[in-house]
């Protein structure tokens, strides 16, 4: 028999006491209670202490107390529980392991601390940022799959990002970090495959991390603000090319043609240089090509596919 109080609500609810002692009804609180009591204490009967709390609007919105009745050898033993359900996960303490071990419960912190800070537990367990598979599933081999996840459900609702766990990498599996803002527990996200054979995933095999992100740290790249303010700053630090200036004193050309060329070379500026550094360079970057079990193979430059380079060899025996 369990018998709950909700939030304050009391209905039927009794605390460890003497056995003789019958709890009070819904109706009874206070001084009635304590002159019902049937264990004789009266006010320092533990339920006319909690009748009175309520009669005095001292009630319990952090948390939901629970009674448990238990038989042992026909005797009725009663437990006192607490239910805090303002945490990230369920967590049920004896009320008198509480009082025992002096625990106080931070709620700013989510931690208790026993014997007086001497020891400290924390209230919110450290596997709820992770994405689990919903179902045992068989990745094709070399195919992008979309896999279904599941996600705890303080994350509900919430913008969230997942990204590939070590796992995925573990199986040679590359996953794709996206994000997600779910109204269910359910979630998807995209993987790619590169093995010869299919891969397997377990059912609740995390795949993912979840970090949460505040809506309004989101900025927005579209703005037309933004874009001329940014065009500004890259037309202040853009170098200006100055005119060539070519001589043309020498040159074997009339005033016509001479100044035909000047307009040339000037609407075509950016194809010449006059010195080294308007001279486009670019960075030389090492890959590395995954040959597997075979050895790297190194061929000469080709210019033709040997076909067409066999026919112009015909072409020029002809000529």
């Amino acid at each position: 028999m369990i018998k709950t109080a909700v939030k304050g609500v009391v209905k039927g609810f009794t605390s460890k006491a003497n056995s003789d002692c019958k709890p009070c009804n819904e109706n009874t609180y206070g001084n009635k209670c304590a002159e019902t009591c049937m264990c004789g204490q009266g006010e320092r009967c533990d339920n006319v202490k909690w009748c009175l709390k309520v009669e005095k609007g001292i009630t319990m919105d952090s948390y939901t107390s629970l009674l448990m009745e238990r038989m042992i050898q026909k005797r009725v033993v009663y437990q006192n529980f607490y239910i805090i359900d303002q945490i990230q996960h369920s967590l049920i303490i004896g009320n008198d392991f509480l009082e025992y071990n002096k625990a106080n419960i931070n709620y700013p912190t989510k931690t208790l601390n026993l014997y007086d800070g001497i020891a400290q537990i924390a209230l919110i367990s450290t596997r709820q940022n992770e994405a689990k598979t919903l179902k045992h599933i068989e990745l094709p081999a070399r195919k992008i799959s979309i896999i279904p996840v599941k996600i705890p459900k303080q994350y509900i609702g919430k913008q969230i990002i997942l990204e590939p766990s070590q796992s995925l990498q573990n199986k040679s599996i590359v996953g794709a970090a996206c994000l997600v803002s779910s109204s269910t527990q359910q979630a998807v996200m995209q993987v790619i495959n590169p093995n010869e054979d299919k891969v397997v995933l377990n059912r609740n095999e995390i795949v993912a991390l979840i970090s949460e992100i505040q809506p309004n740290s989101i900025q927005n790249w579209s703005d037309k603000t933004e874009k001329v303010h940014i065009n500004n700053i890259e037309k202040g630090h853009k170098k200006q090319k100055q005119k060539l200036n070519i001589d043309l004193s020498e040159a074997d050309l009339t005033n016509d043609q001479k100044e035909k060329l000047r307009k040339f070379v000037d609407k075509n500026r950016n194809v010449f240089a006059t010195d080294l550094s308007e001279i486009g360079m670019t960075d030389v970057h090492f890959h590395e090509i995954d040959t597997g079990n075979n050895p790297p193979v190194s061929l000469p430059h080709i210019e033709l596919h040997p076909i067409l380079e066999q026919r112009l060899k015909d072409k020029l025996k002809r000529c």
